[in-house]
């Protein structure tokens, strides 16, 4: 079974073609799973990982919560017992949703009311994603912890499989550092410097199609640690809450070599428009290499390794073309939707 996870991930993104590979959905259902076999587990993860006392508690994931007057919430997971009420949100390549926090805290503090309950919300992530969080007891922590309390338990063989999967997904920890990580250190200036040269020379092209991006407070270097892209965006288009984004990612989805260069089109939760992208999805005319909509929320994107242009006369003078033609399209699906 040492393999078997890692086998169905990798089964899942062949055949998903046209999407994202739901690794936070696929890592947090097997975590449930495993928890749910065994009460002791379980009781001894909300206790030592989620810092909260008591027994007997149950667990469900993908928990649909309603909130008046904004948008539902979708809680990863939910531990309850007759006292206690938490939210654990999982992250792995994504960050923090709009508001989402917020939101979570809201709904606690009517269950808090309603049921008269404690309540608690935990945050768990995989790259550093400090939050600072009010209304509620709050907590984060990393997937390193996880697979800390796993590594501790007795190895069954589902557990032992877990963990390697978590070790494959660069989960288990933060290790010492390297000789490689010597070398990142050492020219990691010399490297921003280049991202930065080509962003700013495909800025022009991007106010054109796109308008004025976002550019305060060392906004591309703030991503580096959260998200792990390095990037210029904007989070309105045409007076819609529409964001678009270019730039380098570390880390891709799909099977494209990293680092990657993208374009990328977000919006959240509309259903209208993830209607109209469907309808696009399924007609003729341009496309977006990768399109993921999931509960009305849409991300599709263009993407390229940085390795095609490594070897090539003018190096950022081609990153710059394929930014600039990658716009265009992006554009032009748009407007057309």
């Amino acid at each position: 079974m040492a393999n078997i996870f890692e086998r169905l991930l990798q089964l899942y993104q062949k055949q998903n073609s046209c999407g994202k590979t739901p690794l936070e959905d696929f890592v947090t259902e097997l975590f449930v799973g495993i928890l749910q076999m065994d009460q002791l587990l379980l009781d001894g993860f909300v206790n030592d990982v989620l810092l909260i006392d008591g027994s007997d508690f149950k667990v469900n994931s993908q928990v649909r919560f309603s909130l008046p007057s904004n948008q539902n919430c979708i809680i990863d997971l939910v531990f309850e017992n007759n006292d206690t009420v938490c939210f654990l949100e999982n992250k792995v390549a994504s960050g923090e949703g709009h508001r989402q926090l917020e939101r979570y805290v809201s709904v606690l503090d009517r269950l808090s009311r309603d049921k008269g309950k404690k309540t608690y919300l935990r945050y768990c992530t995989k790259n550093y994603d400090p939050k600072a969080v009010t209304g509620c007891s709050f907590y984060q922590f990393r997937w390193q912890r996880i697979y800390e309390f796993l590594d501790k338990q007795e190895q069954t063989d589902i557990i032992i499989a877990f963990l390697e999967l978590l070790r494959g997904e660069e989960m288990g920890g933060i290790k010492d550092f390297s000789i490689e990580d010597i070398v990142v250190m050492k020219g990691i200036q010399d490297v921003l410097a280049k991202m930065d040269e080509v962003l700013d020379l495909a800025r022009e092209s991007f106010i054109q199609f796109f308008g004025q991006p976002y550019q305060r407070d060392h906004e591309r270097l703030k991503q580096l640690p959260s998200q792990n892209r390095y990037s210029l965006w904007t989070n309105t288009y045409s007076g819609e809450d529409i964001e678009v984004m270019i730039g380098f990612e570390m880390e891709s989805v799909k099977e494209t070599v990293p680092p990657v260069l993208f374009v990328q089109v977000y919006r959240r939760k509309d259903l209208e428009f993830a209607v109209k992208v469907k309808s696009h999805l399924e007609g003729n005319g341009d496309k977006f290499d990768f399109y993921q909509i999931e509960n009305d929320e849409v991300y599709a994107w263009f993407e390229t390794s940085l390795l095609n242009f490594l070897t090539t006369d003018d190096q950022k003078a081609g990153m710059v073309k394929w930014f600039l033609a990658k716009m265009e399209k992006a554009h032009r699906i748009i407007d057309s939707l």
